[in-house]
């Protein structure tokens, strides 16, 4: 085999691990995203107020990570920032809701985490919006 056919499947090992790598994490960042949009639910039938700007930035995360075309760091911030808002009205709540939100979310984020672990009936009416969002992607 020759230097150049031993360079390129080395170079075609590292692409593959990289898109493993990188579908694993929007795999994960899809439960975190579950587990947001179940709490976000569960407050919202508890009947707290929940600003429409979170369920658009809901949305709008999901249709990010479904669509592959932003970057891990780019779904992250969208993430955090629904996240911190949950966070703190479940601190409203008390321990007991902040813990669970807390223990879920590592899971999720952990890969540990299964459809059992959380009730994600409520979020279903949350879909893709693809005309949310600007086309980005260019192929």
């Amino acid at each position: 085999m020759s230097q150049l056919s031993v360079k390129m499947n080395n170079k075609s090992r590292d692409i593959n691990k990289t898109k493993a790598e990188i579908e694993e994490m929007l795999s994960r960042f899809g439960w975190k995203w579950a587990v947001l949009a179940s709490t976000m639910s569960r407050l919202y039938r508890q009947g707290n107020s929940v600003p429409s700007g979170m369920v658009n930035l809901l949305r709008m995360s999901r249709t990010q990570i479904e669509s592959g075309c932003y970057s891990v760091c780019d779904v992250a911030n969208e993430l955090r920032k629904i996240e911190m808002f949950l966070f703190s009205e479940l601190l409203k709540s008390g321990p007991y809701e902040t813990d669970n939100f807390l223990e879920l979310l590592s899971k999720a984020i952990g890969g540990k985490i299964s459809r059992d672990d959380l009730d994600i009936n409520g979020a279903e009416p949350i879909l893709a919006d693809c005309l949310t969002l600007p086309c980005v992607c260019r192929e």
